[in-house]
């Protein structure tokens, strides 16, 4: 078994190759999907298993004949598509390029070494390339041109490179090092740093905006009023989603205790709170809930920006599927008010269209637990962990209106007429 590569050519707009309300098998007897991504007209599919059969207007390259190795992390750039590939040995991961032009592969150059030092790799807006330098001489980001391959000091974070967790009950010193990067721009970018513990992974994260080789912490942003007078709080802040427009950012925060969603504007001021992307499982008595951090399977990126992401997820039957996923800041919002009984506004629907209104009514039925016909909806809503429950997925019902509250009927009234008027 390996990792085939599949180009499908197309000059229809992407939207109208792969639309929002749609599921996308992941296992066929084609293959299974590890990266679905949509760059401009090219559709670049990662699959495992074996293509040759595979019918349709396809341009299909069975392996990396660079290394004969499986690929994967498909990264956009003109003229090229970067992939993650192994070494010979195994050992190590390298990145390999497929020219659009010559339509073949080549080493690109640049091997992910097991330090922290020699690591190139994607930031989380699967839009730039970075590499960083972090050990006791100091903490540096470099942004790469990826058709130069040249690095250029974007930031440099060594006064911070000895902060120690409180209470370190060894007392060595513990250098930092960067977690996560997500670039804006080449200008602008989010950085998490964060110190490591016995080897185990990072923890006690610090996060800044860095811009124009200025630096702000927002730590103090980001920290919920449920643990901010909680001794030695984990500060896990993990960026989702980024809005088309770049000026709002889906976030999550999770510690031991505390599984939050919010939506949060360009500055990092928390706007309210959103549904968390997870899933629920109870075992006896104890509840786990868990994120949704591994279900992203590859992006919509139409001229720089990114659209909507495809995302991993399930039907009620538990089938495997991807569906597109658009961040709408406003839509996760009154989500998350309808979700708390709270009666919407008109303005609270301002400008959804009818793809976001009937996401948003149907939402208020799945609080209910009900059971869809659509597969498109059953794969939407188990994205969130209130409707992905281990104990509701057998229990699955048609039998809700004696549930509804006053205000959910109200709110399903509002939206019906939002819904009606752009319908007319």
């Amino acid at each position: 078994m390996f990792i085939s590569l599949v180009i499908l050519w197309g000059t229809i707009n992407a939207q109208k190759q792969v639309p929002l309300d749609t599921i996308i098998e992941v296992g066929s007897n084609k293959g299974k999907f590890i990266f679905f991504n949509q760059f401009d007209s090219i559709q670049v599919y990662c699959q495992k298993g074996d293509t040759r059969k595979q019918d349709g207007p396809y341009t299909v390259i069975q392996k990396d004949t660079v290394s004969n190795k499986w690929l994967g992390s498909p990264m956009y750039f003109k003229n090229i598509i970067l992939f993650e590939t192994y070494t010979d040995d195994n050992k190590r991961k390298k990145l390999v390029y497929y020219s659009l032009k010559s339509k073949s592969f080549h080493d690109f150059g640049f091997q992910y070494e097991h330090s922290r030092n020699g690591k190139y790799q994607m930031d989380l807006s699967y839009s730039k390339l970075y590499t960083k330098a972090s050990n006791e001489n100091g903490i540096k980001l470099f942004l790469i041109d990826p058709i130069s391959k040249e690095k250029k000091l974007f930031a440099d974070f060594s006064k911070y490179n000895q902060f120690r967790h409180e209470g370190y009950y060894d007392g060595k010193t513990n250098f930092a090092g960067i977690q996560d990067v997500y670039f804006f721009n080449k200008k602008k970018a989010y950085v998490k740093l964060g110190y490591n513990e016995h080897g185990a992974g990072y923890g006690n994260f610090k996060y800044f905006i860095a811009q124009n080789g200025n630096k702000q912490e927002i730590t103090s942003k980001l920290l919920p009023d449920e643990i901010k007078d909680t001794w030695k709080p984990i500060k896990n802040s993990i960026i989702n989603f980024v809005s088309t427009d770049q000026n709002f950012i889906r976030e999550s925060f999770e510690n031991k205790d505390l599984h939050i969603a919010r939506v949060l504007n360009k500055n990092f001021d928390v706007i309210g709170n959103a549904l968390f992307m997870g899933s629920i499982t109870k075992y006896g008595n104890k509840i786990y809930k868990r994120s949704r951090g591994g279900v992203m399977y590859g992006i919509n990126l139409q001229h720089d920006i990114i659209r909507f992401y495809f995302l991993k997820s399930l039907t009620n039957k538990d089938k495997s599927v991807i569906i597109p996923y658009k961040f709408i800041p406003e839509l996760d919002l009154a989500m998350y008010k309808a979700h708390q009984n709270e009666k919407l506004t008109k303005d609270d629907i301002k400008g959804l269209d009818l793809y976001a209104l009937g996401i948003l009514r149907n939402s208020i039925f799945a609080k209910y637990n009900y059971a869809f016909n659509s597969e498109f909806y059953q794969a939407y809503f188990n994205l969130f962990a209130f409707y992905n429950h281990s104990e509701k997925k057998g229990k699955r019902t048609k039998n809700i209106n004696d549930k509804l509250t006053d205000t959910d009927k109200a709110n399903v009234a509002l939206i019906l007429n939002a819904e009606k008027k752009l319908g007319n």
